[in-house]
């Protein structure tokens, strides 16, 4: 691609060379030639990009849904630190970015206030967090600082006020809609980078939040959208942003950046329902309130079946970070989620497309789960019997 790419992007220069040796006395032709040049920049630039994003190995995980639905608890799972504000109300919300820092980076919290960009860099010495760039002095920025060192003081873990903050600066009218977090994704490997969105709910009224889940859908490259619903709301008048630019997509046979084909489909809360009652699921339509004609259909997707909550709890133990609820969580989980009806979320997940596939990732997670209790891995168990393994497994194979 990069060899046939840059002949193209040769010739085309060539053209648009042609063109300027043209008698250009007529304003006319002169006109032409200035149009046809700018036309060929233009596809040169493209081929050029094109190029250049062949050497870019960032995967964007865009993760959607209404509120409650357990975005960002699955998210938290997926790090293995609970970082995100987990209960977030339609009346506040920004939309969060998350990926790993670059070799010799600190872990640390962008952010603008009032439009001056402003950064939270880990600091080893201190312990916690402090300012290393932002305005000099600012009332919202001596709130933050205020939340900052007394998060410090308690001497809480590097996850702990990760979350304290980015909890704080969610209500803040005068910080920005989007937030960036660089912080490890336990995902990551040496070929794969995974940028990982967490946006606002799709069920909310507020303009401004509409338009942060527009502009991060847009804003996607090289990405799985990852839809995230609970059991009891699939229905489409919630979805109905998502759903809407989904549609506007498919009717441009636009070249969106959201590899639609490739979504992925999460039921959380899956352990609040039997097997039955998930094989009821693979069926739902989601429909798009203002047009009947549109919806996404389960039955073609690719389904997973998830207890985030559960899949966190395993993660903090396997980190060492286990809280006393997040134990009894975990105690909790290994009964539910072996239960011979209501556990094991993974075994009715569906890839639509491809019965083989199906099976194949049932048989993942079968070996995985059968080596867990072979070595007696209640950790695994759990990763795995809540369907964490499955979901991660599929990205990682995207990836």
């Amino acid at each position: 691609v990069k060899k046939y790419g840059e002949q193209a992007a040769e010739i085309l220069g060539r053209h648009r060379q042609n063109l300027f040796e043209i008698p250009l006395e007529n304003e006319n032709v002169k006109k032409s030639a200035e149009s046809f040049a700018e036309q060929i920049d233009e596809e040169r630039n493209n081929i050029h990009d094109k190029i250049d994003s062949l050497n870019d190995n960032a995967v964007s995980l865009c993760f959607t849904g209404v509120y409650s639905a357990g975005k960002s608890t699955l998210i938290n799972a997926l790090l293995g630190y609970k970082i995100l504000p987990e209960k977030i109300t339609s009346e506040t919300a920004k939309m969060f970015c998350i990926s790993s820092p670059k070799a010799g980076e600190c872990v640390r919290i962008i952010f603008n206030i009032d439009g001056t960009y402003s950064e939270l860099d880990w600091n080893d010495t201190l312990v916690g967090f402090a300012f290393s760039q932002g305005l000099a002095e600012n009332p919202t920025k001596a709130t933050i600082q205020e939340e900052v060192t007394r998060v410090q003081q308690e001497k809480l873990p590097q996850h702990e006020q990760i979350r304290a903050i980015l909890t704080m600066l969610n209500t803040m009218d005068n910080v920005s809609a989007d937030i960036r977090i660089r912080f490890p994704v336990a995902l990551d490997s040496a070929n794969v980078q995974y940028i990982i969105y967490d946006t606002p709910g799709t069920d909310s009224n507020y303009a401004e939040h509409q338009t942060v889940l527009m502009d991060a859908l847009s804003e996607q490259k090289q990405s799985i959208l990852i839809f995230v619903a609970a059991p009891n709301k699939t229905e489409g008048s919630g979805n109905n942003a998502l759903l809407k630019y989904l549609k506007e997509a498919e009717e441009k046979n636009s070249k969106t950046s959201i590899d639609i084909s490739r979504s992925l489909f999460v039921i959380n809360w899956s352990d609040c329902i039997d097997s039955d009652a998930r094989k009821d699921l693979q069926h739902e339509e989601i429909k798009y309130k203002d047009d009947d004609s549109f919806s996404i259909r389960l039955a073609d997707k690719k389904l997973f079946f998830i207890s985030a909550k559960y899949g966190y709890a395993a993660r903090a133990v396997k980190n060492g970070i286990a809280s006393e609820k997040d134990m009894s969580e975990f105690n909790k989980g290994l009964t539910n989620m072996t239960d011979k009806f209501g556990g094991y979320c993974y075994r009715e997940n569906r890839c639509a497309m491809s019965e083989f596939a199906t099976k194949r990732m049932a048989e993942r997670c079968e070996e995985a789960l059968n080596e867990a209790v072979e070595k007696k891995d209640d950790i695994s168990v759990l990763e795995v019997a809540a369907g964490l393994y499955a979901l991660e497994s599929e990205i990682l194979q995207y990836g």
